[in-house]
This record gives structure tokens, sequence and C-alpha cells, in this order.
């Protein structure tokens, strides 16, 4: 792992009551990082995913009903996950849209040690002084609660007070793919 002063910079934008697989999120901000984080890490996803894989009839990248799935509101930084606001509530919707500026960790993290549910998760460790900014900003601690996916799944104390989700992948039940290392 890089330390925190040699991480890569990116930009992101500003999303509040995003809308996911389900419909609208609302009371929930995340910082949307655009859909070419997913190809770029798809390979590595795999990879730690173990097995052979191969595209099934409709494109899908499976092993033998496992199926690599980018997140419902695509590679995201969650930043407000349905907290009740404290203060400023008028500038919720002002936010929208605003770009935002983070530096993240460029070796994908994963689960692969604790998968309990049939789901490997993958993601990118993130810091961003501006997004401990907008949560502060609504009265909230401006680093989020540690989210429930990374508790049940054994991850320890975290580099970044942020992260990037980027994939998830869905496995049949008996059947747990071993971290390629």
């Amino acid at each position: 792992m890089t330390t925190l002063t040699d991480w890569p910079t990116a930009t992101g934008t500003l999303r509040v009551n995003p809308r996911g697989r389900g419909g609208r999120m609302k009371g929930w901000m995340i910082l949307d990082a655009g859909p070419d984080w997913f190809a770029m890490y798809e390979r590595w996803m795999l990879r730690q995913g173990g097995g052979q894989w191969v595209k099934d009839r409709h494109g899908k990248l499976q092993w033998r009903n496992h199926t690599l799935q980018p997140p419902a509101l695509g590679p995201h930084i969650s930043v407000i996950r349905g907290d009740a606001l404290r203060r400023n509530k008028d500038a919720w919707r002002k936010l929208d849209g605003r770009e935002i500026t983070f530096s993240y960790d460029p070796d994908l993290a994963d689960n692969g040690d604790h998968i309990t549910d049939g789901r490997h998760y993958f993601w990118l460790w993130v810091n961003s002084p501006e997004l401990e900014e907008v949560r502060a900003s609504f009265g909230l601690s401006p680093r989020p609660p540690q989210s429930r996916h990374r508790r049940l799944h054994g991850v320890g104390d975290a580099p970044a007070p942020f992260y990037m989700t980027l994939g998830t992948l869905h496995m049949a039940l008996g059947l747990v793919a071993s971290p390629a290392g």
C-alpha cells in the first residue's frame, strides 16, 4: 500500500438522492466517480476472485455461477448514508453537481478473507478533506461511520475515512473463491 501523501488524485461529482436500481435513495449523498473505474479495475477484481473466467451469453463475466457486478450507483463514494442532517438543510440540493477532488489508494482492497454472504466486495480507499467538510457542514462527524459490509467482513482499521465502491462478485452458495493474493 502506498502512503496517503503519495496517493494519486481524481475528481467526482456530488449527487444527492441518487437513483439506484430500486429507485431514489432519499437522504443519501454520493460522489459519483464515473463508470470508467469499474472497467479500469475489472481484471484485477476478477484475479482477486480467482478461477477461470468466461463471458456468458449476455456478455457478463462469470465463473461457475459467479458474476462480477458494478455497484447499483456505479463506482461511487458514499458521503452521507441517510443520516439525519443537523443543520444547513437548505444547502442539500445546492451541492448536487459540485465537483470534488479526492485522493485514492490505487491498490485494490477486498473482503476476500471474510466472505460470509456469498459476496466478494471490492473498493479503493479514499481520502478527501472536501468530503469531510461537506459532512461537517450538515452537523455530521467529518468521517463517516464504518459501513456495514466492512464491519461484517472483518476489515480492521481503515487507512482512510472513505472508500470507493467498485464492484461485487456474487458467488454461488457453497463455492467460495480464494483470493489470488
